[in-house]
């Protein structure tokens, strides 16, 4: 059995095409939970397995109409394993913090 990591991914974007990539993004290739907070900012609920997923967020953040104006973070938490990180995405690169 894996290990399921859950993650809250926080955006923010003023820029509204970040925002409408990143939600269809998320929709089409994380099975998770959107929360809308407005126009500028949502955070998705969804798992993984392990750790922080990434590929997946190498992905999603590949394809960015704007990466100049984004801002992505992200806590994942793996209890049984007593794993725990968070990342950020600014200035076009993820950093663990």
């Amino acid at each position: 059995m894996a290990n399921i990591c859950e993650n809250k991914m926080y955006v923010y974007s003023e820029d509204p095409a970040n925002i409408k990539h990143l939600r269809e993004w998320c929709k089409e290739n994380l099975d998770g939970c959107l929360e809308l907070i407005d126009n500028e900012c949502f955070e998705y609920y969804f798992d993984s397995r392990w750790d922080f997923p990434e590929e997946e967020m190498a992905e999603m953040v590949d394809e960015l109409p704007n990466k100049d104006d984004i801002y992505i973070r992200v806590l994942s938490v793996e209890e049984s394993n007593y794993y725990c990180a968070f990342h950020t995405y600014e200035g076009d690169k993820w950093q663990l913090q």
